[in-house]
C-alpha cells in the first residue's frame, strides 16, 4: 500500500468521524428539540407546546434578553477582535508571538473557569476591589458583579477571540504588494481598507459574526 492510499484511507476515516460527531452531537439533538416542541405525548404534530411557551410573558422576556445580549456581544466583540487582529498583524513589533498566544488563550480555558476568575478579580470581594480600598483608604460602595453589564464584560474579554482568530488568519493572505501599490497610487488609508483589505476579510468577518452570535446565545456560564 503506497503513501497516497494510506492518506486517502486516513482522510476517509477522519470524514467518517466528523460526520458521526455532526449527526450525533448536532443534528440529532436539534431534531429532538423540534420533535419535543411540535409533537404531543401521542406523537402527533401540534403547535400547543410552542403556543403555551410563548403565552408566558416571562418566556418572551427571556427570548428578548437573549437576542439583545447576543447582538450586543456581536457589536462589542467585532470591534475588539478586529482591532486586535489588525494590531497584531500591522502594528505589533515586539513579542508578537507571545501576544498572539495570550489573545488566543480564551479558547483554551473552559468558560465557567473564566467566569469564576472574573468574579474573583472584579467582584465585590475580589482582588481589584480590595486593592482599591487598601490604596484609597476608603470603603467603596457595595455593588453586584452581574446582570447585563457583568455578562457583557465577560463576553467582551473572551468571545472576541472568534473575530480575532478568523480575521488574523484572513489578513495573513493579503499580499502586501497590493497594499503598497494602492498607497503609491495615492489611495488614502480608508480606500486601502475598503478596496484592498475588506474584500479579503469580509467572509472571515461574516463567519465570525455567525459564530459570535451563537456563542452569545449559548453562553450559559456567563
Amino acid at each position: 500500500m503506497n503513501f497516497k492510499k494510506k492518506a486517502d484511507i486516513l482522510k476517509f476515516a477522519f470524514l467518517l468521524i466528523l460526520l458521526w460527531f455532526l449527526i450525533g452531537y448536532v443534528l440529532l439533538p436539534i431534531l429532538n428539540v423540534f420533535l419535543q416542541v411540535f409533537t404531543d405525548n401521542t406523537g402527533n404534530f401540534t403547535y400547543t407546546v410552542m403556543g403555551n411557551y410563548l403565552s408566558q410573558p416571562r418566556n418572551i422576556k427571556i427570548i428578548k434578553n437573549t437576542l439583545v445580549l447576543a447582538l450586543s456581544t456581536v457589536c462589542v466583540c467585532s470591534i475588539i477582535g478586529t482591532l486586535l487582529a489588525f494590531y497584531i498583524n500591522y502594528r505589533c513589533n515586539k513579542f508578537k508571538t507571545l501576544k498572539h498566544l495570550i489573545l488566543l488563550s480564551p479558547m483554551m480555558v473552559p468558560s465557567i473557569i473564566i467566569v469564576v476568575a472574573f468574579i474573583q478579580i472584579y467582584g465585590q470581594t475580589g482582588l481589584l476591589y480590595s486593592i482599591l480600598e487598601t490604596v484609597l483608604h476608603i470603603e467603596l460602595p457595595a455593588y453586584n458583579f452581574g446582570g447585563y453589564l457583568g455578562i457583557m464584560l465577560v463576553h467582551a474579554c473572551t468571545i472576541y477571540v472568534y473575530y480575532y482568530m478568523n480575521i488574523y488568519i484572513a489578513l495573513q493572505y493579503i499580499d502586501n504588494s497590493q497594499l503598497e501599490a494602492a498607497k503609491s497610487l495615492g489611495a488614502s488609508k480608508w480606500h486601502v481598507f475598503i478596496d484592498v483589505i475588506f474584500p479579503n476579510i469580509k467572509y472571515a468577518f461574516i463567519r465570525s459574526t455567525f459564530m459570535t452570535f451563537i456563542m452569545g446565545i449559548a453562553s450559559f456560564a456567563a
